[in-house]
């Protein structure tokens, strides 16, 4: 069972931190696996590790601009870590890419809830990335925010 494979059957079972090992695993054995990243971010979620799921999510974001789950997965820690604003930028930045998916319109909400005046709508202009560092792990890196900031984008 190859490293991914193994992670993924530990990550179903809940066992999150050996899991990651067999993540980082992965990401050693195929460090161009946008998939590899994204399921280590998710790993990273479920462990607290917000700023390390960024950066995974950061990563995939890299390897494929795309891939609006990787926007999910970015929106979500940033979110974890009460930067409502680039969580918004992320998530309406995912749902631009996968304007069908229920979660990404939740977790929108979420942060309309949460920034009230400042986010009543979703802009109609949809936030386009920048090309993330692999070393970025702030929220606001790998997503342009089109007026949606967090105050840490000099970073």
């Amino acid at each position: 069972m190859d490293a991914l494979q193994k992670a993924n059957s530990l990550f179903v079972d809940e066992n999150y931190a050996e899991a990651l090992t067999h993540y980082n695993a992965a990401v050693e054995a195929e460090p161009k696996s946008g998939e590899a990243f994204l399921k280590r971010s998710l790993c990273h979620t479920k462990l607290n590790n917000f700023l390390d799921a960024v950066e995974d999510a950061n990563k995939a974001i890299a390897l494929d601009p795309n891939n609006g789950k990787a926007y999910l997965r970015k929106g979500i820690a940033c979110f974890e870590m009460e930067e409502y604003e680039t969580a918004f930028a992320a998530f309406t930045k995912a749902s631009g890419l996968e304007p069908d998916n229920a979660t990404i319109k939740t977790w929108i909400r979420k942060c309309q809830a949460e920034l009230g005046e400042d986010a009543k709508t979703i802009p109609s202009s949809t936030p386009t990335p920048a090309t993330p560092s692999a070393s970025s792990s702030s929220c606001s890196a790998g997503v342009a925010l089109a007026g949606v900031g967090s105050g840490t984008e000099d970073q």
